[in-house]
């Protein structure tokens, strides 16, 4: 047998780093009741995910108290007479990682071991304290294995984030990018554009007061040149004037010209995918608040706008067209931490710079703020997704 034994930390990702490097027979989690028993719904959430993932289903074991005396007793109940046994001591109460020590040094003719891993270092250390043995990396933790760990993804059909690549799809991102982003307001304001009724492939815009022409006559030209739209035409129908124009655009990208922030997601995405810095990049994904998949319109959903995934850390990204403000601080600040918590990284992108106090609040909250992104090239930008990276290891 091969045993894992552990303390439940209501921080679900604690619970099953030790299985990313091997694999155990049984893992028992043992937790006491004055310091926060699992709910039953955790121990559904956490049970359903480490058989789903692992194979392998957890028993949660109560002790008496908080004390290095029940934390033995169970020691002893548990560990393998015949076979290997680990605890984790990574977290858990004092007594929980004294009594470990007291189990080992008690029993040093026994296969027993300790843990300790760092998520933030991604390091596994066994037989801790000793000279540590480096264990190798078996699985991975996906972006949908950490937001099934608190949440779950809220689906509209595909919608799981991931976008179908190629060198025209990004080359026509580019494009876009680089003719809009210097105008990031007159984009905000021209996009929410909408297929033509007329039953042809023309897209149409209602010019109906001077500063949705003024809008127009700054954007189209830009998009024009970029050779991203052709055909244009200002018609008159009852008095109103109408733009129209045939898209030159995939069809994955010509839902750009209706959310005017998707130009930037987009970028962001394609730069963080490019970086070779994360195991897992995702845009544009809907995470469910309450764990109910329900398309009801009181059920509670995200989009989240960037998910980076490194070593066992995720770093939840908004993007905004615009000047960044302090609510959308603590907007991406609560949304991490409830999909997150510990080992997660707050991140806020914007088009244009942060103000000075902007900036300076989002250092005391720790939010990570890659601003200017008007001014920033590909490169520039997986340089700053590596002083992100670079930060929140070391934390």
């Amino acid at each position: 047998m091969y045993i894992l034994i552990s303390y439940y930390d209501s921080e679900p990702i604690r619970n099953v780093l030790s299985l990313l490097h091997a694999e155990y027979d049984a893992i028992y989690l043992l937790y006491a009741p004055t310091e926060g028993a699992p709910s039953k719904s955790e121990r559904k959430r956490l049970g359903a995910f480490l058989s789903d993932r692992f194979a392998i289903e957890p028993e949660f074991v109560r002790v008496r108290g908080n004390t290095v005396e029940s934390f033995l007793k169970k020691f002893e109940m548990l560990a393998a007479s015949d076979g290997r046994t680990e605890i984790d001591i990574a977290s858990g109460s004092s007594a929980f990682v004294a009594a470990a020590g007291i189990f080992l040094s008690e029993h040093p003719n026994t296969k027993v071991s300790l843990l300790r891993y760092s998520p933030r270092t991604d390091r596994m250390q066994v037989n801790y304290p000793n000279a540590p043995e480096q264990r190798p990396r078996r699985k991975v933790l996906s972006v949908p294995d950490r937001i099934a760990l608190s949440g779950t993804f809220f689906t509209h059909g595909d919608r799981d984030g991931i976008l179908v690549r190629s060198e025209r799809h990004d080359r026509e991102l580019l494009t876009l990018w680089d003719a809009v982003k210097g105008k990031s307001a007159a984009w905000n304001r021209f996009c929410m554009l909408r297929a033509s009724d007329t039953g042809t492939d023309a897209w149409q815009r209602r010019l109906t007061t001077v500063e949705e022409k003024k809008t127009a006559n700054t954007i189209v030209p830009l998009l024009e040149k970029a050779g991203l739209i052709t055909d244009v035409r200002y018609s008159v129908e009852n008095g109103r004037e109408r733009l129209t124009f045939l898209p030159n655009l995939l069809p994955e990208n010509r839902e750009l010209l209706q959310k005017a922030g998707s130009a930037l997601e987009r970028y962001a995405y394609l730069c963080a995918a490019d970086a070779g810095l994360f195991s897992d990049v995702r845009t544009g994904v809907e995470i469910d608040w309450d764990g109910v998949a329900s398309t009801g319109a009181d059920n509670p959903y995200n989009e989240i706008d960037l998910i980076l995934s490194y070593g066992n850390l995720i770093a939840f990204g908004s993007c905004k067209n615009r000047e960044p403000n302090k609510e959308d601080l603590y907007e991406i600040s609560v949304l991490t931490n409830h999909f997150g918590g510990r080992y997660a990284a707050a991140l806020l992108l914007s088009t244009l710079p942060a103000p000075g106090p902007v900036a300076e609040r989002a250092k005391e909250m720790g939010v990570f703020v890659i601003d200017n992104i008007k001014g920033r090239s590909p490169h520039q930008m997986a340089q700053r997704f590596a002083e992100l990276v670079k930060k929140t290891e070391r934390e």
